[in-house]
């Protein structure tokens, strides 16, 4: 493993990205235990086997492709990136924290090499070939997120919210500051707890965040969309924009948990408005994909009206919600939600466009 030169600093992401030299076997035994530990990972694409077979026999060949590129949110500074005996030590050490930006499939192919030669189906002089590798380094997830958009869009396809969610995989079950917990759908049993959320709804809350859109997304739309940031204001370097949003929301559960209490809200509607509520409570209202959803694309709007400068602004806001109407509130909307379950074929879409609208007024 040789580092080529030293880092170059990308100014649009703020990210440090430097060359790497590798024979095949030790980029596998560098890049295998991340590949392993992720469960969102995207499978290897079995539709161009053509492709790939020749891709493998280039690779036993000794045929220099293109470099591999990678991202690690491990910070460097100035005086470091020039000691590059340093820059391999860290890099080395934090290996476990690698994402593939571009050349996954790539990837496969070189662990299938490996894997035939250990079954001696090739002969192991192959496993001393050379790879190179670029690696980004102090790339927060958001300016992952940009990168493999850039990179992939004329690529195999991945669909973005795939990318998203490996993207931001780690952080299911894990602690933090804002008492929310990311669940798998899976552990759908704790979804009655306060700050409980299911990991698949809080990515969608996410992505339609990013797209300032309620509906499905595509890459296309948001590549289109990130490019015509300036200087990536959504995605800024020091943001956390997905911890910033899951906590807006969270507080903003709180508040009406709190205001209300756990009161069957049920007993409150009337007869011909009962069956099939949305939620019988003010957690199981807002503990689903479509408020979350309306609740992404709507923070997205007011940031762009410039309502607010960015997510942590309505922090302060949740506060300054009223709260004396409150439950009156939340009996009509389950009475307009009935409504649109009734009149509506497609009322998942409706629901949202109807959450999409209850946010803006209430924040």
């Amino acid at each position: 493993m040789e580092i080529l030169s030293s880092a170059i600093y990308d100014k649009k992401i703020q990210s440090y990205n430097i060359i790497m030299e590798l024979s095949l076997i030790e980029y596998y035994e560098f890049i295998k235990s991340s590949m392993l530990d992720n469960e969102f990972q995207r499978n290897k694409v079995r539709s161009s086997k053509t492709i790939y077979a020749l891709l493998k026999q280039d690779l036993i060949t000794g045929c220099v492709i293109p470099p591999i590129v990678l991202a690690m949110n491990v910070n460097i500074d100035e005086e470091e990136r020039n000691n590059l005996d340093l820059v391999k030590k860290i890099i080395i050490e934090n290996k476990r924290n690698i994402f593939i930006l571009d050349g996954l499939q790539r990837t496969f192919t070189i662990q299938d090499i490996c894997i035939d030669v250990e079954k001696g189906y090739i002969d192991k002089s192959a496993l001393a070939n050379p790879v190179r590798i670029e690696i980004y380094l102090g790339l927060n997830k958001e300016g992952v997120l940009y990168r493999m958009l850039t990179l992939n869009t004329g690529q195999t396809p991945m669909n973005l919210r795939h990318q998203i969610e490996i993207i931001y995989s780690d952080l299911i079950n894990a602690q933090n500051e804002s008492n929310f917990r990311l669940i798998k759908d899976t552990e759908s049993e704790n979804l009655n707890k306060l700050g409980f959320y299911r990991f698949s709804d809080a990515i969608d809350a996410f992505t339609s965040f990013l797209e300032n859109d309620y509906l499905q997304i595509t890459r296309e739309k948001l590549l289109s969309t990130i490019k015509s940031f300036d200087n990536l204001s959504k995605l800024r370097n020091e943001a956390d924009l997905f911890g910033d949003l899951m906590t807006v929301y969270t507080l903003f559960i709180n508040k009406v948990v709190n205001a209300i209490g756990d009161k069957d809200i049920k007993l409150d509607i009337s007869r011909e408005n009962q069956d099939n509520l949305f939620g019988k409570n003010a957690y199981t209202i807002f503990n689903k994909s479509q408020p979350l959803t309306g609740f992404g694309a709507a923070i997205s709007r007011l940031i762009e009206l410039e309502t607010y400068e960015r997510i942590k602004d309505l922090i302060s806001n949740i506060d300054l919600i009223d709260i004396d109407n409150l439950y009156e509130g939340i009996l009509n909307l389950l009475v307009e939600l009935n409504e649109i379950r009734i009149s509506s074929k497609k009322n998942w879409k409706f629901t949202k466009v109807f959450f999409l609208s209850f946010f803006p007024y209430l924040l």
